[in-house]
Formats: structure tokens, C-alpha cells, sequence
């Protein structure tokens, strides 16, 4: 299981990587497939639905923050 995909962009990401590092010619979607099932996910609809839209925040709850409201 990959755990350092938090987002969806970065499983794209990883997705385009196989892609091109592939020897054989592969398609996206069947690239984004093995990318789901390397995270332990069924398929990539599941991985998709289970992943985060947002970035990952550079800060905790809790925090002291400074700046302009």
C-alpha cells in the first residue's frame, strides 16, 4: 500500500508517472486502476470517492496563526 497519496491530484500524478515509465503502451485509466489497487483500493472510482480534493494543510488545529483577517 502506497501512503503517501493524500489527494487525488497526486495519484494522477503517480498514474502519469507509470504511464511513462512503462515499457509497454498503457492507458491512463488502466494506469489510474493499478494506482487504486497499489493503494489497496478496488478500483479507481473507490480510490477516487476515498481520496481528498484538498491540499495537504501546512498546519495543525490548534495552531497560532498571524496575519491579516
Amino acid at each position: 500500500m502506497i501512503s503517501h497519496i493524500y489527494t487525488r491530484v497526486q495519484a494522477k500524478a503517480r498514474a502519469r508517472q507509470i504511464k511513462a515509465d512503462s515499457p509497454v503502451p498503457i492507458s491512463l485509466a488502466a494506469a489510474l486502476e493499478y494506482v487504486a489497487q497499489e493503494m489497496g483500493f478496488r478500483d479507481w472510482n473507490t480510490a477516487s470517492a476515498r481520496l481528498s480534493n484538498t491540499p495537504e494543510a501546512h498546519w495543525l488545529g490548534g495552531e497560532r496563526v498571524s496575519g491579516t483577517y
